[in-house]
């Protein structure tokens, strides 16, 4: 896997006056718009729907640590299944784990406020 170029996490979505996203270190990572359209000609988003898109950008690390830990066990999985038949049960409880932890980092992103 190959290092993180972007800032690390955790990261959180504050809404009391602007919607951003803001770093362990309270830095801003993003601040979101409710304008729709190019500069902002075709309305206004609906507050509820800025707040969602908040919430998925605040879950991106988790959910690309997430990804890249399930790609892991995958590969595992099909190696075991391949090549060594007696670890395949470990690996795939392994990529089980995986799988749940995705589930979680995406039940986070989905949350319904």
């Amino acid at each position: 896997m190959s290092a993180a170029k972007h800032t690390p996490a955790p990261w959180r979505y504050e809404a009391p006056d602007e919607v951003c996203i803001k770093d362990a270190d309270g830095g801003r990572v993003a601040i979101l718009t409710n304008l729709r359209g190019a500069l902002g000609m075709s309305g206004r988003r609906d507050p509820n729907e800025v707040i969602a898109n908040a919430r998925l950008i605040a879950t991106a690390p988790e959910l690309l640590e997430a990804l890249r830990r399930l790609e892991v066990a995958a590969n595992t999985v099909a190696y075991c299944h391949d090549k060594h038949r007696g670890n395949f049960a470990a690996a795939l409880s392994d990529m089980e784990s995986e799988a749940e932890a995705a589930r979680a980092a995406i039940a986070k992103a989905e949350v319904q406020s």
